[in-house]
């Protein structure tokens, strides 16, 4: 019974997260009136544009989530911002250095961090995750190369 609860929490999240970016697309020609997050995130939606079905309401696949793929973008955006890990913004530049268009980049970091999250969630049977799981990231995005 909790395992049907909790599925149902997070659907119940995964269907406001989308109703809300939903909102913000629908609103976008009042970004002059968004909170400076809103005007970020309506900037990330504007630069996924072949993503625009979804804003504008079809539901995602279990095989492509655009939503989640833009709730990445806005996590590594603000480690980016933040220098919060400054390895962060150091592998971003080191990419972008080595000739990796940036929006590329941004997802090689997004997929360490994607890796990283199914590591510390799902362990092997047996296996305790990195007490550290900070430095198990940064030490994944310093073996990111151009």
């Amino acid at each position: 019974m909790v395992e049907k609860s909790r599925a149902e929490e997070m659907r119940r999240l995964a269907e406001a997260g989308r109703a809300a970016i939903r909102r913000l697309w629908k609103d976008r020609a009042k970004k002059d009136l968004f909170a400076p997050q809103e005007q970020r995130l309506l900037a990330l939606l504007e630069q996924h544009e072949h993503f625009r079905e979804y804003w504008e309401g079809k539901e995602p696949s279990e095989e492509s989530n655009p939503f989640l793929h833009i709730h990445f973008h806005e996590v590594i955006e603000k480690q980016i911002s933040e220098e919060n890990p400054p390895e962060t913004r150091q592998t971003l530049d080191r990419l972008v250095a080595g000739g990796v268009d940036p929006h590329e980049a941004r997802h090689r970091i997004a997929e360490v961090l994607v890796h990283q999250l199914y590591a510390r969630l799902n362990p092997p049977i047996g296996v305790s995750p990195p007490e550290d799981p900070a430095a198990s990231y940064r030490a994944a995005l310093a073996k990111l190369a151009p």
